[in-house]
């Protein structure tokens, strides 16, 4: 599949690489921001309890809201590079045709879940509307935004590797994306 643009314009398949490598990028991106804030944050406060004796009460409170939106939005992340463990089991199948079958199945059992979990997550979201943290008053609607999120963006990776897992046990590398 010749991936190049002829005469100043995108193939389809170009475009769709570009968005997919700026979702991946994004992604990625937003997980580090999170991980550095966390680790400032977390430091900040301890610094501040041993220095000071005074803890930032609102701290730690931001850094567990924190911690929920990082794994939420991981996920996808580890699944496209091949991180569960059901993946690497399945794929190191002997028999050719079962290992597709069970690695196809593996991927419907993936996005059955992944769509349950959106589901519950915006119920979640929305039974937290009317709740509020008790330092910082932010809604845990907001928190709980993190589930349909997460899940919906591992969906996306989920199907961006679809192919490439059943048919080969393979999950193509970040760089192939």
């Amino acid at each position: 599949m010749d991936h190049s643009s002829e005469g100043g314009r995108v193939s389809a398949v170009d475009g769709y690489g570009r968005i997919d490598r700026w979702v991946l990028r994004a992604n990625e991106a937003v997980l580090v921001i999170l991980l550095i804030a966390m680790a400032v944050l977390v430091f900040g406060n301890v610094a501040s309890r041993v220095l000071s004796g005074q803890s930032w009460g609102w701290a730690d409170e931001l850094a567990r809201m924190m911690l929920v939106w990082l794994v939420m939005s991981s996920v996808g992340i580890v699944l496209r590079r091949g991180g569960h463990l059901a993946l690497e089991i399945v794929a190191s199948s002997r028999a050719p045709r079962l290992s597709m079958a069970l690695r196809a199945v593996v991927l419907a059992v993936i996005a059955a879940f992944g769509l349950y979990a959106i589901r519950a997550g915006i119920g979640y979201a929305i039974l937290g509307r009317d709740q509020s943290s008790p330092v910082l008053s932010v809604s845990y609607a907001y928190v709980y935004a993190a589930i349909p999120f997460g899940f919906a963006l591992m969906l996306y990776h989920a199907a961006r590797v679809a192919r490439d897992f059943v048919r080969h046990g393979v999950v193509p590398s970040v760089a192939q994306a």
